[in-house]
């Protein structure tokens, strides 16, 4: 890191967020704080929902052209004087992070994925209606999140994850490898329970004889199937 000597710090223009350049900065480092594209296009949805409004707006905006952008709030104030409040209150939010815009598509150039990856991945999951979460498992909930999205095999890994353990050197090694022989899809075989989602058959599980290894292999799929992450 003692060799980075441009910081920037995307975000929605809190001032807790704008502080990090204070924290951050010293005579070997520039600090800038951006305004993220997503927060501009979410004030400027704010204000009217016309097409046409839309594209002037985020047009002027990022041409730096702000008198021309002034002169389109005013006539959008008395085009749409039922949407006064919001255009104003907008209006105020670019204009007060205005220079921070331009920093975003004069120096940054890129977006910032936070605030989408914190909407479609976390809250939608875990905040969108009122829940409440073990302190001690939503580390477990969220990480199995972020296996699931990035599209790693939830089951297998579980199931690979219960034969391993650590010895005295606290060093990973293999315990003894389960019988998986009742979790094999083979479409000649006579099943013994079919598990659906969503109406989709997602596991078969043949009929075999239960002995103490193949009860064990059983239970523990039924945990797993309890998992909310499994869907």
């Amino acid at each position: 890191m003692n060799k980075v000597k441009k910081f920037f710090i995307l975000g929605d223009g809190a001032t807790w967020i704008k502080s990090g350049r204070n924290e951050m900065s010293d005579k070997d480092k520039e600090v800038t704080f951006v305004l993220d594209k997503f927060h501009l296009m979410q004030s400027i949805n704010r204000m009217t929902t016309e097409k046409l409004y839309k594209e002037i707006l985020v047009h002027y905006v990022i041409k730096d052209m702000k008198d021309d952008y002034n002169q389109i709030i005013e006539i959008m104030k008395t085009d749409l004087p039922n949407r006064i409040d919001a255009i104003t209150k907008q209006n105020d939010y670019i204009l007060n992070n205005w220079g921070f815009i331009q920093n975003m598509y004069r120096k940054v150039k890129i977006g910032c994925a936070m605030e989408q990856a914190m909407s479609h991945v976390i809250a939608s999951v875990f905040t969108s209606v009122p829940k409440v979460y073990c302190r001690e498992k939503i580390r477990t909930y969220l990480d199995a999140r972020m296996h699931q999205q990035n599209g790693l095999d939830l089951r297998t890994n579980y199931l690979t994850a219960i034969t391993l353990k650590k010895d005295k050197n606290d060093e990973v090694v293999i315990k003894e490898k389960m019988n998986l022989d009742l979790f094999e899809n083979d479409v000649n075989e006579p099943y013994h329970l079919t598990f659906k989602s969503r109406g989709k058959i997602t596991t078969r599980l043949k009929k075999v004889e239960f002995n103490e290894k193949t009860q064990l292999n059983y239970k523990y799929y039924m945990r797993l199937l309890k998992n909310s992450a499994i869907t």
